[in-house]
């Protein structure tokens, strides 16, 4: 009898290990379960985390790219509207010394009588040349022209002609300006280089540099002094730049700066040759 309640109990503690067994199973195995599920999650969590940081990393990049763009866009803004002025400025500078040229050349010579067979002579080239310096274009041209056809081969005919030349350029008639000037023959230095200054301004502004920079070299060369031969020089430098060719730029430029002092410092001229050097290499 005590035998078998010794088995029993037995029995009884094995039954009980048993399911004890079963149960600390039971129970770590949902417990690692769980662990695995949390892991699962918190590693789900940190790849949303990562692409988040990803997307912010690419719109960042995006944000300085489009600045970066902006910018290029402001800068290439900004050195076009130089340029502009650059070309303005040239334009009025050839307008001053085309005006103290022709004050000096022409209108210093004649005498103010009502009587003078000069004057009377010389009516519609001073009508025109009043016309053109009040900027009444239209009727500056129709003055001019009349001069031209009627006085062609005189001194006073090629002024004309020459003041013709640049009333068609105030209209942005290139061609027709290139027709005159061209044609404009005289004596006088002086005239006869801003006459191919003149030349290479409408080449320039249709868009022919390399024509632009044969005139501008020619009227620097024909008439040299201080003034107008480092203005055309630059002007060639800058046609130069237009055609890629910085070597030739960077000559012109390094030219104005030993011989012209006085202009290069006006203009700057350290700047461009900053300029070519950095394009060049």
């Amino acid at each position: 009898m005590k035998k078998k309640s010794n088995s029993l109990n037995r029995s009884v503690l094995f039954l009980f290990y048993f399911l004890y067994c079963l149960f600390f199973n039971t129970s770590f195995s949902q417990s690692k379960n769980e662990q695995i599920d949390k892991l699962k999650m918190d590693l789900d969590s940190s790849k949303n985390q990562q692409i988040k940081l990803v997307e912010q990393i690419l719109e960042l990049n995006q944000i300085i790219f489009t600045n970066q763009e902006n910018y290029k866009k402001e800068v290439a803004t900004f050195e076009f509207t130089i340029k502009q002025l650059e070309s303005k400025l040239m334009v009025l500078q050839n307008e001053l010394d085309f005006l103290k040229s022709l004050e000096k050349y022409s209108l210093n010579s004649f005498t103010f009588n009502e009587n003078s067979d000069s004057v009377k002579s010389n009516a519609p080239f001073l009508l025109g040349l009043k016309l053109a310096s009040i900027d009444s274009t239209n009727l500056a041209i129709e003055e001019l022209t009349n001069v031209v056809k009627k006085q062609n081969g005189t001194s006073d005919g090629e002024i004309a002609q020459f003041i013709l030349g640049r009333q068609y350029m105030d209209k942005g008639e290139f061609t027709k300006a290139l027709l005159e000037l061209v044609n404009v023959h005289t004596n006088n230095a002086e005239i006869s280089s801003m006459c191919l200054g003149l030349q290479g301004d409408c080449h320039s502004e249709m868009k022919d540099y390399k024509k632009a920079f044969e005139k501008y070299l020619e009227a620097a060369h024909m008439f040299e002094n201080e003034l107008t031969t480092p203005m055309y020089l630059f002007k060639a430098a800058l046609c130069a730049e237009k055609v890629k060719d910085f070597n030739t730029a960077f000559a012109y430029y390094s030219k104005i700066k030993d011989s012209y002092t006085k202009f290069a410092i006006q203009k700057g001229i350290d700047n461009y040759i900053a300029r070519v050097l950095k394009l060049k290499n």
